[in-house]
């Protein structure tokens, strides 16, 4: 393992290739060095990790993974705009308001409200859950997607096969409700 010292620190590199990006992370430590001039300064020191052959197509293909879930899980996918404001309900909260939609309906409940933080929106029964219908599938969309991105990696054979997957592709058109 070679070990080089730079300075100013450099803590991610992101690299961009055809359609997708590549983000390498260091493992960075603060070493105290003299520079040319005789001044004591702070460096930054990483460890350059020397890759097997085959290991870098495997690399290459774990970051990807890791790249797709992150944009897929960012708020650039994970929302939907209800009443012009942005939000997003995770899938627990979705199974709750479910819950509570239609046990409210069986109740013959017509209105109901939705709570997100402190801002408070009315709402028919029948309207709240058909949302969260259209917020399931939406969702359901996005996972398939991000699956499918997730696959087409995997099944890459060569680093320039796994670059070429544009990770930003294929996901459904915002929603957007009321």
């Amino acid at each position: 393992m070679e070990r080089q010292l730079f300075s100013p620190v450099y803590p991610e590199i992101r690299l961009s290739y055809g359609n997708g990006n590549l983000a390498f992370r260091f493992n960075i430590t603060e070493e105290p060095y003299t520079t040319e001039e005789g001044e004591e300064a702070i460096g930054y020191r990483f460890d350059e990790i020397i890759l097997t052959e085959g290991a870098e197509t495997l690399s290459a293909k774990q970051q990807m993974s890791d790249l797709i879930h992150e944009y897929g899980s960012s708020e650039k996918v994970d929302h939907f705009v209800y009443q012009g404001q942005k939000i997003w309900l995770d899938k627990a909260t979705r199974a709750g308001l479910k819950l509570r939609f239609e046990s409210e309906k069986a109740l013959g409940i017509e209105e109901t409200s939705l709570w997100l933080g402190t801002q408070e929106f009315h709402l028919k029964v029948s309207d709240a859950i058909q949302m969260l219908f259209l917020v399931e599938q939406y969702a359901s969309a996005c996972f398939d997607n991000e699956s499918s991105l997730k696959r087409e990696v995997e099944q890459a054979e060569t680093l320039e096969e796994i670059l070429a997957v544009n990770i930003y592709s294929g996901y459904p058109e915002e929603l957007i409700i009321g």
